[in-house]
Formats: structure tokens, C-alpha cells, sequence
């Protein structure tokens, strides 16, 4: 049996592990992957998925769309680049690779001395611990004020993902910034059918009173956090505290899940990053290595970004 073949129907190992590191994830974001377990006294103690990728004729080991986080996770374990040496001599050559490992752990020594380069992601974390007044009084006072004068003019719903509106949505925003669109329809369907059947996701809409929907957001949710993964706001028919108001109804209901954390999967853009940072969470830094063995893939980088 493959390591793959074990690492799926061991459930017990499983749910140990974040949601994006569920084969069923990885099955929604990828058209191939696979897994490395090291093992210490017949425990496995470390896993490292992986998604493979053709290119221009060269292997590529680059961490999927819509997925935070991908690489080495110890399991109850602090950092033992022995093992980590392990699981390493066993991933496939590949022209670039990049990787961002759950920020929990640093491994900055063990990469940077592979010849990884690092560079910067932002988040921001809400500890869902506290009593939720005390995460209330935690959000900027002008930002609640507004949150509070929104739920008495608006009504949000769980509902399941209107994916053809949403992605119409969406893609009409990076359109008018000006920026590429890098999802498609078929993958948000596809990590949503997939998550609603693993009870994993939470999809709220915001409506006015007159039944009008102005702005979806969907959420991703494991044993331990729940991620803001995707917000599209109806371009005709908009409200200034849709989002807030969706954003902070997501955060209630992680925390009558009893979930620890609430994940805003951050943003270094000024205007997003202030409006994250106003619901009071910490600000987490962390890092993404790659590196790039192929000279083609290099050329590439340069010419074409």
C-alpha cells in the first residue's frame, strides 16, 4: 500500500491535520498529488502533501489556488530537521518549487540552508477563546458602531453558494482594477461541493429588506479555525457595511462552533489590510519559499513574472 493509499484511510491521522491538508481538499485543487510520512516508533509524526505540476515540460511542486497553507507539518512535535531531512530526500525533483508551510512552526534554518528564498505573507488571527464580548470590544469602536446600525437594516442568511452569481461578481472586480482573475467557476464549485460534503465550509449572504442580495462570502472551517476564503459585493446594489457585517456573523458563528481561531487570510494591501486589522485580530507574518532549479523556469520568472 502507498503512502497515499495509507495516508487517506488513516482518519485517525487525519484529523489531526488541518483542512487543507485533507485528501479531499486536495482532491478539489489539484489533478495530482501525494503525501510523505516519516515515522518514529511506529508513529507518524511527520506528513508532507504535495501537488505535482507539468509545465513547459518541467516538474513543479507549487502550493494550490485557494489553499492557505501546504508542506511539512509536525504532528505534536517541535521541529526536528533530522526528520524534516527525511521527508526531503523523498519529495521529487522539481524545476521550481514553493512551498508555505503552517506559519505554527519556523523553518526558516532548515530551507534557507536548502537554498529556499523567503519571502512575506500577512495575516491576521482572532483568538476565538475569550468570551465574545471581549472579542467585541476588541473590534474598532467605529467599525462596530457600523457593524451595529448594518444588522438592524440588513438580514444575513446561510445558504449555500451561488456559484455562478459569486464568480460573476468576482471576476467583475479584478476586471475593473485591473488585476488578473485567477480562479475559475469550476474550482469554487469544486472546493465547495467538496467542503459542504465534509461540513467544512459556511456560506453567508447579506440581503436588503427588500430581499436583494448584496454580498456573498465563504468561509472554510477545520477542527481548530475558520479561514476567510472568498467575498464578492453585488456591484450595483451596495451597502457600506455589507462586508463587515457578513465578516463579523462569521466570526460569531466560529466561535459557537467552539472553534480557537479566525483566520482573515490577510493582506498587505493597505485598504484590505486596515479593514482586517480593525476587527481587533493579531497580525501574523509568515513565510513562502521557492526555489528555481530550472533556467527556463527562471527566464520565465524574469520575462514574464
Amino acid at each position: 500500500m502507498s503512502q497515499k493509499e495509507i495516508y487517506i484511510r488513516d482518519q485517525s491521522l487525519l484529523d489531526q491535520l488541518p483542512v487543507f491538508y485533507q485528501p479531499w481538499w486536495l482532491d478539489a485543487v489539484s489533478t495530482r498529488w501525494d503525501v510523505i510520512i516519516i515515522y518514529k516508533d511506529e508513529k507518524a509524526v511527520l506528513v508532507w502533501p504535495y501537488t505535482l505540476e507539468k509545465k513547459w515540460m518541467l516538474q513543479l511542486i507549487r502550493t494550490p489556488r485557494l489553499t492557505s497553507n501546504l508542506g511539512p507539518y509536525f504532528l505534536d512535535n517541535p521541529v526536528d530537521n533530522t526528520l524534516l531531512e527525511q521527508a526531503y530526500r523523498l519529495l521529487p525533483k522539481a524545476g521550481y518549487h514553493i512551498l508555505t508551510p503552517p506559519f505554527s512552526k519556523d523553518l526558516s534554518v532548515f530551507f534557507e540552508g536548502k537554498g529556499y528564498t523567503a519571502f512575506h505573507k500577512r495575516t491576521y488571527l482572532i483568538d476565538l477563546k475569550p468570551e465574545l464580548a471581549e472579542i467585541s470590544a476588541a473590534v474598532d469602536k467605529k467599525r462596530m458602531k457600523l457593524i451595529q446600525k448594518a444588522e438592524k437594516e440588513l438580514l444575513v442568511v446561510a445558504t449555500q453558494l451561488n456559484v455562478p452569481l459569486f464568480n460573476q461578481w468576482l471576476s467583475g472586480t479584478f476586471a475593473r482594477q485591473g488585476n488578473k482573475y485567477a480562479l475559475t467557476p469550476e474550482l469554487i464549485a469544486a472546493v465547495d461541493q467538496a467542503a459542504r460534503q465534509h461540513h467544512a465550509c459556511l456560506c453567508l449572504e447579506v440581503r436588503d429588506a427588500s430581499g436583494n442580495i448584496l454580498g456573498i462570502q465563504w468561509f472554510l472551517y477545520d477542527r481548530t479555525s475558520m479561514y476567510y476564503m472568498l467575498s464578492a459585493i453585488n456591484p450595483e446594489l451596495k451597502h457600506p457595511s455589507a462586508a463587515a457585517l457578513l465578516l463579523w456573523k462569521a466570526i460569531c458563528t466560529a466561535k459557537e462552533l467552539g472553534l480557537e481561531y479566525f483566520d482573515f487570510e490577510g493582506s498587505s494591501i493597505p485598504g484590505i489590510e486596515f479593514f482586517f486589522k480593525s476587527f481587533g485580530g493579531l497580525r501574523v507574518d509568515y513565510p513562502v519559499y521557492s526555489r528555481t532549479r530550472s533556467m527556463i523556469w527562471k527566464w520565465k520568472q524574469k520575462i514574464l513574472g
